[in-house]
């Protein structure tokens, strides 16, 4: 019996567990050894000589510096301000899932409507500077703050509904024995709120850490190779080192980056954050009402979050003549001119180019859809196995494998960019979409995601399906994904928005420009034509949406309000 169940379980995990390997453990493996090595193949062994070189690169000094400020900051900020926002939608009563639905959106939003939004505002002679004067606010240090207003306004909502699950579990009766104490309202949030939100502020920080790196999307779009030396990151001094392919520097610049955020993941799990208090059920204890300031600030936050989804929807609708008349001056070079006036009149001119004048992008539409379908597919069938196997099967190395998968989780892309370059055209498999399908659909978060899921579904329940005579496919199906919906949907939702706004990938291992998918398209084309650029950009957004509106429930599922931090 134990046999089988190892068997069983080594099967279930197999998949996730050779993706792990393949793109993620071998991969690394094969960069440290290219750090110490120069020339192509497998090069000739310098030592040290390379990490030398390196740190003596004044780029790469740069770049180490603006990626770690970014991140210092983003993190100083992300955590205090979602914190605040989760108090405030933990009083919000009916409106507080809409509201953080709202926190949400600009998760699912394409890169190429972001970056239209940020340059109508900040071009030379954009909004912002018919009050200020013509300034390149983009190609100067503000550059730096931009972005990382991007990088808060896209992440401040999800780490909001995770602190507002944990604020739900703590129980009402710890907040009412401290105020029968004298406590005030700084030393309840002091002594109470923030020790038993240690999980969830280390997750909100893990995951911050990990989402800075992305940013590199906007950063490239915005700025291209070469941007404003302020937000020129460790992602552009990798990418500008492979296309010169300059392999051992990659390589030292990809073990450099891994042992930093090492250091940092371990710093992070031996502090206090680390040692996370158990969750409690909460008492129901109705919390206070919230008064009309915190609901005006709330609503004001969250027309702040879907103004520019609301932007890029109205100008899709106006005529290109009208879209140069109000927008042609924002975007003119030399002195700033007076913007256009306000739109006037409704178009489906820009539809209709779209549809029956640009056949590349309908194209380019349904090849991305059919990549990201088969991306979310590919990591539901793989995670829910893997977790299945982790979770309930004991079978030999399954610690160090969970392990391994969780310590690769956190690796960023760009430290196997080069190996996994290297294995997809060993396979003959670069500059086709298997190149970009199969690491989206291997990836490990999934797998650990769903573990946890699992783990939190009784065990009487497995076994009484299994005394019914439900076979392990049957009760993976029947009973785990029911009980695990949340976890799943999260899964779709994140696989969908990844493979949807994928930039990196596509740069890298495609080398036909023709081939390249809906996000890189649209990216590379976001200011040759305005009308153009807003509808795809609202066609573009349709399918994160929709999933969004669909699923986005279930990502609520513990913020329910069950308890007061105040």
């Amino acid at each position: 019996m134990r046999r089988r169940q190892a068997v069983t379980g080594w099967l279930l995990a197999a998949p996730a567990v050779v993706g792990l390997l393949a793109f993620l453990v071998l991969p690394f493996c094969y960069t440290v050894f290219r750090s110490f090595t120069s020339g192509l193949g497998w090069g000739q062994f310098v030592g040290l000589e390379n990490y030398a070189q390196l740190f003596g690169n004044r780029l790469f000094l740069l770049a180490l510096k603006n990626t770690f400020l970014f991140l210092a900051c983003g993190l100083a900020l992300i955590l205090p301000l979602s914190l605040f926002l989760a108090l405030l939608l933990q009083k919000a009563g009916k409106w507080g899932k809409p509201l953080a639905l709202a926190l949400l959106f600009p998760m699912v939003l394409p890169v190429s409507a972001i970056v239209i939004v940020v340059n109508l505002v900040f071009a030379e002679n954009g909004l912002l500077s018919q009050l200020t004067g013509p300034t390149p606010w983009m190609d100067s240090p503000f550059a730096f703050a931009i972005l990382l207003g991007l990088y808060l306004w896209k992440n401040v909502g999800v780490a909001t509904v995770i602190l507002l699950a944990g604020l739900n579990t703590i129980p009402g009766e710890l907040y009412e024995s401290a105020s029968m104490d004298g406590a005030g309202r700084w030393a309840r949030l002091t002594k109470i709120t923030l020790p038993l939100l240690r999980p969830e502020i280390l997750v909100v920080t893990l995951l911050s850490t990990l989402n800075s790196f992305k940013n590199f999307r906007e950063a490239y779009v915005l700025g291209g190779d070469h941007p404003h030396e302020s937000i020129y990151m460790l992602q552009h001094f990798m990418n500008n080192n492979f296309e010169n392919m300059n392999f051992p520097r990659l390589s030292v610049a990809a073990v450099v980056l891994f042992a930093l955020l090492f250091c940092l993941y371990t710093l992070l799990l031996k502090s206090p954050l680390g040692r996370g208090e158990p969750a409690f059920e909460s008492s129901g204890r109705r919390p206070s009402k919230m008064s009309k300031g915190a609901t005006l600030f709330l609503a004001l936050a969250a027309l702040l979050f879907l103004l520019p989804v609301a932007f890029t929807i109205g100008c899709s609708f106006l005529s290109p003549q009208e879209v140069q008349r109000v927008f042609g001056p924002l975007l003119g070079e030399g002195s700033a001119a007076v913007v256009g006036g306000l739109p006037q009149g409704f178009s489906l001119m820009g539809y209709y180019e779209v549809f029956f004048a640009t056949p590349d992008y309908l194209v380019k539409f349904w090849l991305s859809l059919l990549l990201a379908v088969g991306a979310v597919v590919g990591q539901v069938v793989i995670s829910c196995m893997g977790g299945f196997a982790f979770a309930f099967f004991d079978f030999p190395g399954k610690r160090l494998l969970f392990g391994l998968l969780c310590f690769f989780m956190l690796v960023p892309l760009q430290v196997t960019l080069l190996p996994n370059y290297l294995l997809l055209d060993a396979f003959g498999l670069l500059n086709t979409y298997w190149a970009l399908l199969l690491p989206l659909a291997f990836a490990p978060l999934g797998t650990f995601l769903l573990t946890q899921i699992f783990r939190s579904v009784p065990a009487d329940i497995l076994q009484a399906a299994r005394l019914d005579g439900a076979g392990t496919l049957q009760v993976l199906a029947r009973v785990l994904l029911p009980c695990g919906k949340s976890g799943v949907s999260t899964l779709i939702i994140l696989t969908l928005i990844e493979s949807w706004n994928m930039v990196e990938q596509p740069l890298i291992y495609l080398r036909d420009v023709g081939s390249y998918p809906l996000s890189v398209f649209l990216a590379s084309r976001y200011m040759e034509n305005l009308p153009f650029q807003f509808v795809c950009s609202v066609l573009s957004l349709l399918p994160l949406a929709l999933c969004f509106l669909y699923f986005g429930g279930d990502l609520l599922q513990g913020a329910g309000r069950k308890g007061d931090a105040q």
